[in-house]
């Protein structure tokens, strides 16, 4: 349906008043008179009525052949306004902060769990003619310096097996293969050294509360 009459070719603004002032506001509606009802119409003309009528008629076939396509919104040209952005940002910095929070909160609880699991451990006698760790900071200078030794004279990165640390250790000092995984993973999660998968298919290796199994250790300074 088209509700234009001004679309009908041969009908200017002045004949639109004219047919509005008899009841005609459509061209649907102007194709239900006559030409001779529409001659009857004060300064329309018979041949004038007729080329109106047929062209409304074909201007209604052409909207009924391609009827109008429902508005829709095209993704490609949406733009999001800029409170709808503010908010957008808003909620994905509440995320991070929020995933911020649960990860420290998850290394507290596992370093907590690291230190009961040490207190439940009996320490050596003192009987014993090496060195006991007994804490995580001479626990880290006693790695450095292991593995400064182990790798004197290479360059670049210093790192060695998880398993050949300990055994240079416990050369020196005594302490439990228990105690020290967790000292090394209270390290990692400081972020004082670096735990590696490696390679090795054997050996002393530790594995973590989240199930990620370490083989090397490196230094990071």
């Amino acid at each position: 349906m088209t509700d234009k009459l001004s679309e009908v070719e041969g009908i200017g603004p002045a004949t639109v008043k004219k047919l509005n002032k008899a009841n005609i506001f459509t061209a649907d509606e102007l194709v239900g008179y006559t030409p001779e009802q529409l001659s009857k119409i004060e300064g329309i003309g018979i041949k004038s009525a007729r080329k109106w009528i047929s062209s409304a008629n074909q201007l209604i076939d052409e909207a009924i052949r391609t009827p109008e396509r429902p508005q829709t919104t095209d993704n490609a040209s949406f733009k999001p306004s800029e409170t709808m952005l503010t908010e957008i940002q808003s909620a994905i910095q509440t995320i991070i902060s929020t995933l911020g929070n649960i990860e420290q909160r998850l290394e507290r609880l596992e370093g907590k769990f690291s230190k009961s699991l040490i207190k439940k451990i009996d320490t050596p006698t003192s009987n014993s003619s090496k060195a006991y760790i007994r804490s995580e900071l001479s626990c880290y200078e006693i790695i450095k310096e292991t593995i400064n030794k182990m790798t004197k004279g290479s360059k670049g990165i210093k790192k060695c097996s998880i398993d050949e640390l300990y055994k240079n250790i416990i050369r020196d000092y005594s302490i439990p293969k228990e105690i020290f995984r967790e000292y090394l993973l209270m390290l990692y999660n400081d972020r004082k050294l670096q735990l590696e998968p490696g390679y090795m298919d054997d050996g002393f290796a530790i594995r973590d509360n989240y199930g990620n199994l370490f083989k090397v250790v490196r230094l990071l300074e």
